[in-house]
């Protein structure tokens, strides 16, 4: 049989003390020996041999065997004997009951822990439900049509001015045609005086002085003419040749315009594949959260023959549950029917079974809350997983049984504590009534009216009880810590003042995927970091300090992807509230809620060892969303930079300015990482 979990298993150290106080009894009836005193000797020594042995698991196959054998043994025996023999008898039955109840609270225990697995497998969908929700939103929120009338908008302005310049360029042709036209005639009628010039220098030979006299007078004045007019034209041609550039400007200024019309078609025909790219993905990103919705159903709600977490918590484990409670139940009613043999050994015994029960109890009332936890978690989503209401009902359901636990809880530690008192308090008795004094203090202020809130006590019972068994070859040596203690007091200092690098030192990847998880967090810790030192000085309180304080909007950050460090407020905590435990260079902090936080010393100094997978980031899908850790990392930086450099500069006045500045950046964050997650084939 496998070993009982750590609540249950301190009950054998007090089983020799209970089989001493019944051999006493034993001792007071007379030389000759009954029938019914024979079988309080035969199980006396049957129970003391059974816890004799240091470390035994006292729910054993052969322990069962014999809680089993004692039980029946002394029930049929004890009718025959004397009232010391028929009490010493009901205080070992107990002994045999409650040993027996150990049975079905360890199944417990072991069916909670597989519940456990099952809420962290259903969180995982549920992860992936509202990362592919929010990816189905961003892409879908893509609408090209104003890209689109952009585009339209700048062809047409394009185009006018195209139809511009030609009509510029078309009237400059003009003018210089004109021009030219102008001079071709002013040349032509400089040749024809040029002519006459030439005729009449002919004539002047044959003609007399007086007459040549005068055909060199006509002869200068159609040379002066001509020279005039072609000096005209000459101006013409440079004023024609003047307004090229301009001519040949506008023709460029047209090309170009042509050349942008050309590139606004193909960006057209990339913005138009962008919006289907952008609608095929939101299309594909719903499928997904509808599978991922499909897996979180069947894993809470089961499928076809295979049960799921409700239905599982309903069955097997409520039974293992109530079967333990009658145990425990059994075993304090046995006990209270040998007061009258040996009143201190009946109350030892009914404390013993009542605070047992208490255990049993809180343990319950822990797996109730966690699984509340859950459905509340699914209910309150963005947006919400469906079946919500069916799973709103669920929770309040699980709350309503939680508080009902947690009452049984109080009330059986209350019997305790009152049996416990009942003995003399003297010794290990004395302990467990402080023990459980301290479990029912912390427990009656966590109940107060209709409200139950397990928290204040998440990791005393059972811690402590844990802590008490020497047989667990899982669990190290308790006790403060040492020097562990000293190191994680120290962390916490660090991230208290907002050192968060100098904190990162203290963290130990533990395998190069944890190192490069690490190292792509890294640029965005520093920028909070500078991000918080301004804040507390202008504000009086860090950034990080009043998103603890205001988890509502902190939360709508994320969206509910991944939960990187969401609501995790270490600044009330110490080193010595913690479940610590050392052995040679191994660490471990036990939590209240079943997991571990491991650490190793490293070249003489404590180191907390990170896994990715300690966050939720183990399965396959999520090992995809780690490929945007980098991307959103490097990302956040830049907006934590944008918001240090806002607050110096006075822009941003309060931190209340800051988260709502720090919203609006990172939404647009996330919608340009959506965009680049595949780009549009133009454009």
């Amino acid at each position: 049989m496998t070993t009982t979990p750590q609540p249950y298993r301190a009950a054998s150290r007090l089983a020799v003390a209970l089989v001493g106080a019944s051999a006493i009894v034993l001792a007071s009836c007379g030389e000759r020996e009954s029938k019914a005193g024979a079988a309080v000797r035969d199980a006396s020594f049957k129970l003391a041999a059974l816890n004799a042995g240091v470390g035994n698991d006292p729910v054993d196959e052969h322990a069962i065997r014999v809680y089993t054998s004692v039980r029946d043994s002394l029930k049929r025996a004890a009718s025959s004997g004397s009232a010391d023999e028929t009490g010493a008898a009901a205080i070992l039955v107990a002994h045999a009951e409650r040993g027996l109840a150990f049975v079905p609270a360890a199944e417990h225990m072991r069916l909670e822990r597989g519940a456990a697995h099952q809420k962290e497998l259903i969180l995982a969908e549920h992860r992936a439900w509202i990362g592919h929700s929010a990816l189905a939103v961003a892409a879908a929120s893509y609408d090209p049509a104003n890209d689109l009338a952009a585009i339209e908008r700048q062809v047409r302005e394009r185009q006018a001015e195209v139809e511009k310049e030609r009509a510029r360029q078309a009237e400059l042709t003009a003018k210089v045609e004109h021009l030219r036209s102008r001079a071709r005639s002013l040349q032509t009628e400089a040749r024809q005086h040029r002519d006459e010039v030439g005729r009449l220098e002919l004539r002047v030979p044959t003609v007399s002085d007086t007459e040549g006299l005068e055909l060199v007078k006509k002869a200068r004045e159609h040379r002066r003419k001509a020279d005039g007019l072609e000096l005209q034209a000459q101006e013409l041609v440079v004023e024609a040749d003047l307004m090229m550039p301009e001519v040949n400007e506008a023709g460029v200024i047209v090309e170009k315009l042509l050349r942008q019309i050309e590139s606004l078609g193909e960006v057209r025909v990339g913005v138009q594949a962008r919006g289907r790219t952008a609608q095929e993905q939101a299309a594909a990103a719903r499928a997904d959260a509808q599978a991922a919705a499909q897996r979180l159903s069947a894993l809470l709600e089961g499928s076809g023959a295979e049960p799921g977490l409700h239905a599982f918590r309903q069955g097997r484990l409520v039974q293992a549950y109530e079967e333990a409670s009658r145990g425990f139940d059994a075993s304090a009613s046995e006990a209270r029917k040998g007061m009258s043999a040996d009143r201190a050994g009946a109350q030892l015994a009914v404390g013993q079974a009542r605070q047992a029960a208490g255990d049993l109890h809180w343990n319950r009332a822990r797996g109730l809350s966690s699984y509340a936890e859950l459905l509340e978690a699914l209910v309150n989503s963005a947006p919400a997983t469906p079946n919500a209401d069916r799973y709103r009902a669920w929770a309040a359901e699980a709350r309503q049984a939680e508080r009902e636990a947690l009452e049984r809880a109080a009330q059986a530690y209350s019997d305790a504590r009152e049996a416990y008192g009942a003995t003399g308090a003297r010794g290990e008795a004395r302990e467990r009534l402080e023990r459980v004094t301290r479990q029912l203090e912390l427990l009656t202020r966590s109940v107060g009216g209709s409200v139950v809130d397990s928290s204040a006590f998440d990791a005393q019972a059972p811690a402590a009880e844990a802590r008490e068994s020497s047989g667990d070859a899982g669990a190290m040596p308790g006790g403060d810590g040492g020097d562990l203690a000293a190191a994680i007091d120290r962390a916490i200092a660090l991230v208290n003042d907002g050192s968060y690098l100098a904190a990162l030192e203290f963290v130990h990847p533990a395998t190069d995927a944890d190192l490069a998880f690490i190292q792509a967090v890294r640029p965005a810790v520093e920028k909070q970091e500078r991000l918080d030192r301004l804040t507390r000085e202008k504000f009086g309180t860090s950034f990080s300090d009043y998103a603890d304080d205001n988890p509502a909007p902190a939360g709508s950050l994320v969206g509910g992807i991944g939960d990187f460090g969401a609501g995790l407020d270490v600044r009330p905590l110490r080193a010595a509230d913690l479940d610590i435990r050392v052995q040679g260079d191994e660490g471990l902090v036990l939590l209240g809620n079943g997991q571990r936080i491991a650490f190793r010393r490293i070249d003489g100094s404590w180191r907390l060892v990170f896994s990715v997978n300690d966050l939720g980031l183990g399965g396959p899908e999520m090992q995809q969303m780690m490929a945007m850790i980098e991307p959103i990392m490097r990302a956040s930086a830049q907006v934590y930079d944008d918001l240090a450099g806002m607050v110096e500069r006075g822009e941003l006045q309060s931190n209340q300015a800051v988260m709502a500045a720090m919203q609006s950046k990172m939404m647009q964050v996330m919608m340009e990482l959506m965009r680049q997650i595949q780009p549009p084939g133009g454009g």
